[in-house]
């Protein structure tokens, strides 16, 4: 049953990989990109700056384990990325694909990424 809460996954996390088309494609500026989970919402900020506020709802039941960002799609309306993601520690890794399509391992290809999250503080 999919869940919103803490299974490992809250906190704060700094992106230190991602992958695209099996390239790195962090942002280059330097300043880190930075990732809450808390209470069934991300967020993402770049230098104090929030870049994204979406919902997510997460399923440990599922192997590997699945992730839905929810992302506003204005209007009302919303649009959902699916994804799968692993907790080892104080690492993450998520591997994220489309509304259509939910990646079956960590792998960067055309149609999907991968990032690697560091944890900066637990929830």
């Amino acid at each position: 049953m999919p869940l919103v809460g803490d299974t490992g996954i809250e906190g704060r996390w700094r992106i230190v990989s991602l992958l695209k088309n099996g390239q790195e494609a962090i942002d280059s500026s330097g300043v880190p990109i930075e990732i809450e989970f808390v209470n069934g919402r991300q967020f993402m900020t770049q230098g104090g700056m929030l870049l994204d506020d979406s919902g997510y709802v997460i399923d440990p039941g599922t192997t590997p384990n699945s992730i839905d960002i929810i992302h506003n799609a204005g209007g009302g309306k919303t649009a959902t990325t699916q994804g799968i993601y692993e907790v080892n520690g104080d690492e993450t890794r998520l591997c994220m694909g489309s509304q259509q399509s939910r990646p079956k391992e960590f792998a960067s290809t055309s149609e999907y990424n991968v990032t690697v999250l560091k944890r900066i503080t637990s929830k």
